[in-house]
C-alpha cells in the first residue's frame, strides 16, 4: 500500500511541476539577432501580445535573469495621440525594472522610449515628434522589452525568487 502511495503522490507532484513549469524561451523571437543570448540561457518570457484596453497582462516565470518580450502593434486610429505602457509589481516586494520599447525584441536603451523603477511607465506619441516621447508609427510593430536590473546593471531579482509583474497598455488618449 505504501508503495502504490508513493507512486500517486510522485504522480501529482510531476503533475504539479508540469502546471507551474516556466514557460519556455519564447520561439517567436529566435530570429531576433539581440535575443541569441536570452535565447541561449532559455530565459525569455512571452506573456503574449498586448492589446491597449487597460486590462492588465500578467507574466509568469520570471526569475532571476529572465526578460520578458511582448509585441505589439500601434493602434492604426492612434495618429496624434499618445500611449503610455505601464510595468508594475502584483505583490509588495517586487524587483526594479529596466524597460524599452523598440523596433526589435530584447533591445535595451535609454532615452524616449525607456524607463526604469518599480513601476516604469513609457510614453509614446503616434505619427508625430512628441517631445520627451518616442514617436512611434500607426500600424506599426514594436517590442516591449522588460529586465529585472537595478541602476548600474545588477540583477533586482534574486536567485529562486519569483519576481512576476504586470503590463497594462492604456488606449490611446
Amino acid at each position: 500500500m505504501r508503495y502504490r502511495a508513493g507512486i500517486m503522490l510522485s504522480a501529482v507532484l510531476a503533475l504539479v511541476a508540469t502546471l507551474f513549469a516556466a514557460p519556455l524561451a519564447a520561439a517567436e523571437f529566435t530570429d531576433q539577432p539581440a535575443c541569441t543570448i536570452f535565447n541561449t540561457a532559455g530565459k525569455i518570457v512571452n506573456p503574449g501580445p498586448l492589446k491597449f484596453d487597460g486590462a492588465t497582462v500578467g507574466t509568469q516565470g520570471v526569475s532571476g535573469s529572465a526578460i520578458v518580450v511582448a509585441k505589439f502593434t500601434v493602434p492604426a486610429d492612434a495618429a496624434g495621440k499618445t500611449i503610455a505602457i505601464a510595468v508594475f509589481d502584483n505583490a509588495p516586494g517586487g524587483a526594479y525594472k529596466k524597460v524599452t520599447v523598440s523596433k526589435s525584441a530584447c533591445v535595451f536603451g535609454t532615452g524616449p522610449g525607456s524607463s526604469s523603477g518599480l513601476t516604469a511607465t513609457v510614453y509614446l506619441s503616434v505619427g508625430s515628434a512628441g517631445g520627451y516621447n518616442m514617436n512611434v508609427e500607426p500600424g506599426g510593430t514594436y517590442y516591449l522589452n522588460v529586465k529585472l536590473e537595478l541602476p548600474f546593471g545588477q540583477p533586482s531579482c534574486g536567485p529562486g525568487r519569483s519576481c512576476n509583474f504586470g503590463i497594462r497598455a492604456y488606449p490611446p488618449g
